[in-house]
């Protein structure tokens, strides 16, 4: 098992995860996800 499979089994939740989960409630946008989480605009 990988460091990332392992820690996502112990609740570890990713950086996209939560920028998805916070753009839905509005409190950040998709776009700023995107660029932090090194997508560029989409």
């Amino acid at each position: 098992m990988s460091i990332t499979e392992v820690a996502k089994a112990e609740g570890m939740t990713t950086l996209m995860d939560d920028g998805k989960r916070k753009a839905l409630k509005g409190v950040t946008t998709v776009s700023e996800v995107q660029r932090i989480c090194g997508l560029g605009e989409i």
